[in-house]
């Protein structure tokens, strides 16, 4: 039996909830999840997670039934939420919900509606916007004066508010006042009245990878993907990096203003991040301030900002 066609136009992803659409009529605290959960079916931990929030909900009745483990302990209901619907989802159907007169509603939707995968070399800006909303739920507004700057990112089955924040995030090292708005149906990309958010410094939960010409420890690395031979000379770290995630295998986007250094690269069988991770380095041994920081699922390739002028 073919599973009916959903208009999900309102639909919220786990974690990247608009503020307005559950925004209260005055600031209130957020709820949070405690919980413990060991080789439970998934309904009974959403179950567990709103009796414990005290608030309302309605599950598919497809649901998944799947066994997990959880633990919470003061989470924010939206990064509970996270986890419980990619325990949900699977490679066809995400989990979503929206808030209704309070309560949050739970659907399933094709996964290619909501996610992109996307190779975007040197593309003009509004084509990169456009190319992350081709087929999607969401249809995007852009203004006139948005400018065309190229753009470099690279994303696979990331959300497309994700996609956007992205693109939006590196643009601003050009246009600082480059913004977008996500509605129910529609999201707007227009320029501001005042400068928006910086790329750098991340926001809290982000991470430094690599800074400088330090060596990149903290770089959670990838093992177990596919391998790559890199063997190129004086060239352009853009077209280095592109040769690193040429099968896809993460996300990244390049700020900008990041300088195409040229750097010679011999790399054997590396994993996809390693070699990243390598051309990075060797570019910022060149020009000072080159960082790789990942936020979320998309790594960054930023500049440090400009230090404040002395007094």
């Amino acid at each position: 039996m073919s599973r009916p066609s959903i208009a999900i136009r309102g639909w919220l992803i786990a974690g990247l909830v608009a503020a307005a659409a559950a925004a209260p009529a005055r600031a209130q605290a957020p709820p949070t999840v405690t919980l413990e959960a060991v080789r439970a079916p998934l309904p009974q931990v959403f179950a567990q997670v709103f009796t414990g929030v005290g608030l309302r909900y309605t599950v598919p009745a497809d649901l998944s039934t799947s066994i997990v483990s959880a633990g919470f302990r003061d989470f924010s209901l939206t990064d509970a939420l996270r986890f419980l619907t990619q325990a949900a989802s699977d490679r066809e159907r995400v989990l979503v919900y929206r808030i209704v007169e309070g309560e949050y509603v739970f659907t399933y939707v094709r996964r290619d509606l909501v996610e992109v995968t996307a190779s975007l070399p040197a593309t003009p800006l509004r084509e990169a916007l456009a190319t992350i909303f081709t087929g999607k739920t969401h249809r995007l507004t852009l203004a006139p004066d948005v400018p065309n700057f190229p753009v470099d990112l690279y994303v696979r089955d990331v959300r497309v508010e994700q996609a956007l924040e992205a693109v939006t995030r590196i643009a601003r090292t050009i246009e600082p006042r480059l913004s977008y708005d996500w509605g129910d149906e529609e999201a707007r990309v227009f320029l501001a009245d005042e400068p928006r958010p910086t790329l750098l410094p991340l926001p809290p939960g982000s991470r430094t990878l690599l800074r400088g010409n330090r060596g990149a420890s903290a770089f959670a690395s990838r093992r177990g993907g596919s391998l790559v031979d890199i063997d190129l000379t004086a060239t352009p770290l853009r077209e280095v990096i592109r040769a690193a995630v040429s099968d896809g295998s993460f996300s990244i986007a390049i700020a900008p203003d990041v300088p195409d250094v040229r750097i010679s690269v011999t790399l054997r069988q590396a994993s996809r991040d390693d070699a990243v991770i390598t051309a990075v380095r060797l570019a910022a041994e060149q020009q000072p301030g080159i960082r790789l920081v990942r936020d979320g699922p998309i790594y960054f390739v930023a500049m440090d900002p400009a230090p404040p002028p002395a007094e």
